[in-house]
């Protein structure tokens, strides 16, 4: 009976710490978002590119997080690609649109 409490701390710690990274990593990745569209808004696509792909790299490093709280990373990630130029399909980087297009279905399918 002692070690029950025990375990349930240990859980709830154990979720607490993923909820805190799983914020950490998607205020992270709204920043460099921001980033992305304040480079567009003066004009510099190519630094938006460079955001963009961080952005696509914090990701893939925090792809557990990333899966717990994939109903908002997908969400995100579809607003973004219609927010941003370097992410549109015409004007935009065809490598980098299909490694975001590769991320956003992986992210459908969880």
């Amino acid at each position: 009976e002692e070690a029950e409490p025990l375990v349930v701390r240990y859980r709830e710690a154990a979720m607490v710490q993923s909820v805190a990274k799983g914020g950490f990593c998607y205020a992270a990745v709204h920043s460099l978002y921001a980033s992305a569209r304040l480079h567009e808004a003066h004009g510099k696509p190519e630094e938006a590119t460079k955001e963009v792909r961080a952005l696509l790299a914090l990701i893939r490093e925090n792809r557990a997080t990333v899966q717990e709280m994939a109903v908002s990373f997908r969400a995100f990630m579809e607003q973004a690609s219609v927010d941003l130029n370097v992410l549109d399909p015409e004007t935009g980087d065809d490598e980098l649109i299909d490694v975001w297009v590769d991320e956003l279905t992986r992210l459908r399918g969880v």
